[in-house]
């Protein structure tokens, strides 16, 4: 018997879904149930009576649901004594903290934050990667588990449609740039007009988006007729390599672009400037927990050092 075990049979006795079982945490509906089913195994016991829209506990499984809720409260409690003896004061908690993070942002900031996340907290993270467009959906929908998100928006969502769903706290403002080869004759040019980026494959740092969902995203709901997005991909490699054997030409940013400077890529602006905002996001109304303005330090921390680095270049 494992704590994980223990913590899913308390929310599905809370939901009655696997489904919802599997958003809370972060794991999909195969792995909530083989975990259950090892349980069941182990215990030599059926816990689960499925039905077509909720799961119910046997007369077995009610009894190994009161053990379960009584084990994760010691659990709880004995972390919460042990804290006066333990070395390291940092504030430990129970909740997991739940992050909606865009593709870019996860494939880049991500793995800095979470290190540096390890050695100064506590904090159990819990990530899930999403398009712009879908991240929105789910952090507007109260159906979907609680939390914040780590995006960079355009100007759109700056205006009062956006302002009455959700509450945005930008970290940075930037421009949107064109990504493209030092090699390619595109590098001469000062500027790129949308009718110009047109005319170019596309490989984007992304994943699940359609040409329309481009220009409401990236191009401030401007018309950019004719697409081309022949990749999208989160794998920074294959990104940096599409761009660099002038297969396709990137969109990114003067903020990111330090990412793939060493790459022997060049940013080129556009002629008609988009701003670009990176900061953290939430459900409007939606207070801060203690958890996230201890995470949102930490990650701001990185970001804005990550920018010093840029600006020392």
């Amino acid at each position: 018997m494992r704590l994980e075990q223990m913590e899913y049979l308390i929310s599905l006795a809370e939901t009655g879904s696997i489904t919802q079982t599997a958003k809370y945490f972060f794991m999909s509906q195969q792995g909530i149930s083989y975990s259950i089913q090892q349980l069941e195994k182990e215990l030599d016991v059926k816990i689960l009576h499925n039905h077509r829209n909720r799961v119910t506990f046997t007369a077995a499984g009610e009894c190994v649901l009161v053990r379960a809720r009584d084990f994760v409260k010691q659990y709880q409690e004995l972390q919460e004594e042990l804290q006066s003896f333990q070395k390291d004061k940092t504030p430990s908690y129970k909740a997991r903290l739940f992050l909606y993070i865009d593709p870019f942002m996860a494939n880049t900031f991500l793995p800095r934050i979470l290190k540096k996340l390890h050695k100064q907290s506590k904090i159990k993270l819990a990530t899930k990667e999403q398009n712009l467009t879908l991240l929105l959906q789910t952090l507007s929908d109260p159906s979907e588990v609680d939390g914040i998100g780590l995006v960079g928006l355009t100007e759109h969502y700056t205006t009062e449609q956006f302002k009455q769903k959700f509450d945005f706290e930008p970290i940075h403002s930037c421009h949107l740039q064109v990504l493209v080869s030092e090699t390619s004759p595109l590098a001469k040019l000062p500027a790129l007009s949308f009718e110009e980026i047109a005319q170019y494959p596309i490989c984007l740092f992304a994943s699940d988006y359609n040409s329309e969902e481009v220009g409401k995203d990236l191009f401030f709901g401007r018309t950019v007729k004719n697409l081309s997005v022949i990749l999208q991909t989160t794998n920074v490699d294959m990104y940096r390599d599409m761009v660099n054997k002038n297969i396709a030409i990137g969109l990114t940013t003067d903020y990111l672009e330090s990412f793939f400077h060493k790459s022997s890529l060049t940013g080129i602006p556009l002629k008609e400037p988009i701003q670009f905002h990176v900061g953290f996001i939430r459900r409007k109304g939606r207070p801060f927990s203690v958890m996230d303005e201890e995470f949102m330090a930490i990650a701001k921390d990185v970001l804005n050092s990550q920018l010093a680095k840029k600006v020392s270049q």
